[in-house]
């Protein structure tokens, strides 16, 4: 997890009063946040993660840790649900990503779904996932749907000139699908003459990616702009985000684009409906293969400006949801069931 995102988890905890002591384990230190302590850990995988789970427990036992969370459910989820049995304290499973490709994996998948079952409170994205956990026989009283937090005064609309028709921000990796998404922006290129794209992100499909761009004729449409730090600037200077994902939680990207009214065109997966309602602030496509529906869609909002007007203005309302006072909220409620 990026020192942005760490700090984005960790504002809606550490402004609750009550809270003392947050004790965070992570390869490295990250960025000076009051109440927040961390306890380095080596950055090798085998051993980085035996070394949360016994620093975990000595941690937990030296501050009388009361409740244990864990972001991911796998391994953190697994490594800290043993954690918190151990120490004697609550146990906390935040799932960030597509719920179903881990309760669905052969074998382990029973493992997984029956240490939820066990822990004491699990947070998800958004309701799809939640009745997905309820239809397993999860019990309801102890799921809770925690918006992703975005920092309002970073992300927000400042009217920039628009450089870019479609973007893409995210790791450039297998699960995001760009295979379907560049066969749909060669749909739409046909159709939008000079069309500009911008990649923000990098990831082991890098090379794959140029590769297909080549193929496909688009050197003069995409453009790889790599791992940035300036991505609000670059979301003000974009007209649509488009997200192929074959399996998805409920990606930051769409958040943050939405709030600088950037509609989003998204596939239909993980809990990205709550968000994106279809044919309001943006577009949703049923199957993420679809590419003449996705073309259909984003040719829809590039080329009528009242279309998108208002998917803007809606988009812009997405601030009011994420926001730091809703997720301290829930947690002040799962917090008061800690003894």
């Amino acid at each position: 997890m990026s020192d942005l995102k760490l700090s984005m988890k960790l504002e809606p905890i550490y402004t609750i009063p009550t809270i003392e002591n947050i004790i965070v384990l992570r390869g490295g230190n990250g960025p000076e946040i009051n109440k927040v302590i961390y306890a380095n850990i080596p950055e090798t995988k085998i051993l980085r993660d035996i070394c949360r789970f016994f620093k975990g427990i000595n941690l937990g036992r030296k501050f009388k840790t009361k409740i244990v969370i864990s972001y991911y459910l796998i391994p953190h989820g697994i490594i800290g649900y043993f954690v918190s049995r151990a120490i004697g304290a609550k146990c906390c499973i935040s799932i960030i990503g597509d719920l179903l490709y881990h309760l669905d994996t052969p074998f382990l998948g029973k493992l997984y779904l029956k240490i939820l079952k066990s822990s004491d409170f699990i947070t998800v994205t958004g309701i799809k996932s939640k009745r997905i956990l309820i239809d397993k026989d999860v019990d309801e009283n102890k799921i809770f749907i925690m918006p992703n937090v975005i920092n309002t005064d970073e992300y927000k609309c400042e009217g920039s000139r628009k450089e870019y028709d479609i973007s893409f921000i995210g790791r450039l990796t297998y699960v995001k699908r760009l295979d379907i998404f560049f066969k749909v922006i060669s749909e739409v290129s046909k159709e939008i003459p000079g069309l500009k794209v911008a990649m923000i992100g990098d990831g082991e499909d890098i090379e794959k990616c140029i590769s297909l761009v080549k193929d496909l004729f688009l050197n003069d449409n995409v453009e790889f702009l790599g791992f940035r730090k300036d991505i609000t600037q670059l979301i003000n200077k974009t007209k649509v985000l488009l997200l192929t994902s074959e399996s998805e939680g409920m990606p930051s990207a769409i958040i943050e684009a939405m709030a600088c009214g950037v509609p989003v065109v998204s596939s239909d997966v993980g809990d990205i409906g709550d968000i994106v309602v279809d044919g309001k602030n943006g577009f949703l496509v049923e199957k993420f293969d679809d590419v003449s529906s996705y073309r259909d869609r984003i040719i829809k909002i590039l080329s009528d400006k009242k279309v998108y007007k208002k998917m803007s203005e809606e988009s812009l309302k997405v601030r009011n949801i994420h926001s730091v006072d809703n997720a301290s909220r829930i947690w002040k409620e799962i917090f008061s069931k800690v003894d």
